[in-house]
C-alpha cells in the first residue's frame, strides 16, 4: 500500500481487508492439507443509517437501496424480486418456518472442492443418499455435509432457509440454496444445499464418523497391543523420604466382615499375582491398617491403605496440578480430543526396598506390604499415601511435557488437535511414549477421536468450554446447608463453575 501515492482512506480499507484476510488463509492453508470447514461468527457490520432485512432480495440494506428492484424474478417472471425470495412454492423450494428464523448466522470457510483436485491422497466414499448412489469426498476436518443440488432432482425433500454463508479461501462465495436432512445409508444427515453443480459433494467430520467411516480406535489399540494390555511399570523405583523424629505406629488388624473375607481374600490373591504385593518375612517399624473400598457393581473391591500415621511423617515433594483455566488458554481452537487412562494409575509407579516395608498392612490372611513377586523387586505406590497423586502426575507430566497438544492431570491425558491430522499425530506420540516408558492404558476408559470431551468437571468442545452438565446436576441436588462445613462445601462447589454463572457475586 505505501508504494500507492495516490492512496486514499477509501483505498486503503479494502486492501488492508483484503491483505488480512489472504494472510489468514495462506497460514490455515500451510497449517494442514485437510481441508478445513471452520466456523466464525459473522461480525454484526452496523452502518450510520438503519439498515432492515429486505423481503424482495434477502440482503439487510437502507431504505430505497434494494438490488432487486426492476429485477424480473426467474421462478414466477414477476418484478422486483429475487427467486430465492419467491414466495411461489415448487416441490424443492424454501420452506418458510420458524425453524428458518431460529438458524444461526454463521460463516463456513470451504477448501478445494472441485472434481479436478482428486489425487491419490484424498479419501471418496461411494454412498447411497435416498435411493441415489453419491460419490463423497471425506473430509475430517469439515463440520458440515456439501450437496449440489442437481444431485437433489430425483429426491421429494424440502430446503429450509439457512442463513449460513460458504466461502473458499480465496474468499469467492459459494451460493447456499438451503439446507435439509438425507438419509445416507439409512442413517439421517444435515446437508447444505449448494448451487454449483461442479463442486464435490462432502461429508464432513460428524457424519463420516457415525457411519463408521472412520475408524481410528480399534486400530489405535490393535497398533499398541502392550500399551492396551496389562499392569504396566515406570522404571526407577521411587523413595519414599520420612521425618525420623516422627515415632512409627503399629496398627492392629481390622475386623474383616463376613461378605468381604473371601473377596478380600481374591483381591490379595490377585495383586500378589500381578506383582503388586508381596507376604512380608521381617518385622517392620510400621504396620497400616487397610481401608476396603467396594466398587458400585459391588462384584469387585478396591483396597487402600490407611496411612494417617504414616503421611504424617513422610516429607512431601509438592507438585503443582494444573487448573482448568491453563488447559483452555493452552488448547485453544483445538476441533478434536481423546483422553486417555493409565490403568490402576498409582501401582505403575515402583518403590524401593525401603519403602516397601513402609507400607506393610495388616490382613486376616497376614501381613502384606505392597510390592512384586519373584525375581523382580519393584513394589508398588498404594492408594491412601499422601504424595502419590503428586508423585504419579510428576511422573506423568516430566514424561509428556515436550509432546504439544498435550494436557496430564494426574492419570488423565489429554491429546488435542486442531484438526484431525494434528490430532492423530500427537496421539501417537503419545502412544509411542507410553510404550516406550512401559505406562498401560484402560482401554474401556479411553475415549478417542471426539468433538467434545469431560476434562476436570468441564466439557471441552469445537466451540470453547462448557460446564459438565453432571456437576451442574450435583449443584441443583445438593441439600441447603446446615453448618459452617456444608456452606463451604456449597460455596466451593459453586465456585468452581462461577465463570459460567452470569453475575455471580451480585445474586448471591
Amino acid at each position: 500500500m505505501l508504494r500507492d501515492s495516490d492512496l486514499t482512506l477509501d483505498k486503503a480499507i479494502p486492501l488492508g481487508r483484503a491483505e488480512e484476510k489472504a494472510k489468514q488463509q495462506l497460514a490455515e492453508m500451510r497449517e494442514t492439507k485437510v481441508e478445513a470447514v471452520k466456523t466464525a461468527k459473522r461480525k454484526d457490520q452496523r452502518t450510520k443509517h438503519k439498515e432492515y432485512l429486505c423481503k424482495r432480495c434477502g440482503t439487510r440494506h437502507e431504505p430505497k437501496k434494494c438490488r432487486a428492484w426492476g429485477k424480473v424474478c426467474k421462478k414466477c417472471q414477476k418484478n422486483n424480486h429475487f427467486a430465492s425470495q419467491c414466495k411461489t412454492k415448487a416441490i424443492h423450494d424454501i420452506a418458510q418456518s420458524q425453524e428458518e428464523t431460529s438458524d444461526s448466522d454463521e460463516e463456513f470457510d470451504i477448501g478445494s472442492v472441485t472434481q479436478e483436485n482428486k489425487d491419490g491422497s484424498e479419501v471418496y466414499y461411494m454412498a447411497n443418499v435416498e435411493g441415489i448412489d453419491v460419490n463423497f469426498k471425506i473430509d475430517t476436518g469439515a463440520q458440515v455435509n456439501i450437496l449440489p443440488y442437481y444431485l437433489m432432482k430425483g429426491m421429494k425433500h424440502k430446503l429450509h432457509q439457512t442463513k449460513a454463508k460458504l466461502n473458499t479461501y480465496t474468499g469467492t462465495a459459494i451460493t447456499v440454496k438451503g439446507k435439509t436432512d438425507l438419509a445416507v445409508n439409512g442413517q439421517k444427515h444435515e446437508f447444505f444445499i449448494v448451487e454449483d453443480k461442479h463442486l464435490t459433494p462432502i461429508l464432513g467430520y460428524r457424519s463420516a464418523k457415525k457411519l463408521e467411516i472412520i475408524k481410528i480406535m480399534s486400530v489405535t489399540i490393535k497398533e499398541y497391543p502392550t500399551v492396551f494390555g496389562g499392569l504396566g511399570c515406570l522404571k526407577e523405583p521411587y523413595k519414599i523420604q520420612t521425618d525420623k523424629e516422627v515415632k512409627p505406629v503399629i496398627c492392629p488388624p481390622r475386623k474383616i466382615p463376613v461378605a468381604l473375607q473371601q473377596k478380600l481374600k481374591d483381591k490379595l490373591t490377585d495383586m500378589e499375582r500381578k506383582g503388586v504385593i508381596k507376604k512380608v518375612q521381617v518385622p517392620t517399624e510400621w504396620v497400616n491398617g487397610l481401608v476396603i473400598v467396594e466398587k458400585q457393581d459391588s462384584k469387585d473391591i478396591q483396597l487402600c491403605l490407611d496411612p494417617r500415621n504414616l503421611n504424617k511423617a513422610i516429607k512431601r515433594e509438592h507438585h503443582p496440578l494444573p487448573t482448568i483455566e491453563e488447559i483452555i488458554t493452552r488448547s485453544t481452537g483445538a476441533k478434536v480430543f481423546s483422553k486417555l487412562d493409565a490403568n490402576s494409575g498409582y501401582w505403575q509407579i515402583p518403590l524401593d526396598e525401603d519403602s516397601q516395608l513402609l507400607t506393610t498392612f495388616n490382613t486376616p490372611q497376614g501381613r502384606y506390604c505392597f510390592t512384586p513377586q519373584g525375581r523382580y523387586c519393584f513394589t508398588r505406590m498404594p492408594f491412601g499415601i499422601t504424595l502419590a497423586q503428586e508423585v504419579f502426575h510428576k511422573r506423568i507430566h516430566e514424561a509428556f511435557e515436550d509432546i504439544e497438544g498435550v494436557e496430564t492431570d494426574i492419570d488423565d491425558i489429554l491429546v488435542w488437535g486442531k484438526n484431525t491430522k494434528e490430532h492423530d499425530e500427537r496421539l501417537r506420540k503419545v502412544l509411542n511414549r507410553c510404550r516406550k516408558i512401559n505406562l498401560t492404558l484402560n482401554e474401556k476408559k479411553c475415549h478417542f477421536n471426539e468433538e467434545e470431551i469431560t476434562y476436570l468437571g468441564h466439557k471441552l468442545t469445537q466451540d470453547g468450554v462448557q460446564p459438565d452438565k453432571e456437576k451442574v446436576k450435583a449443584i441443583t441436588a445438593m441439600p441447603p446447608p446446615e453448618d459452617k462445613k456444608g456452606v463451604e462445601r456449597l460455596l466451593g462447589t459453586v465456585n468452581y463453575m462461577a465463570k459460567f454463572i452470569p453475575n455471580l457475586s451480585e445474586n448471591y
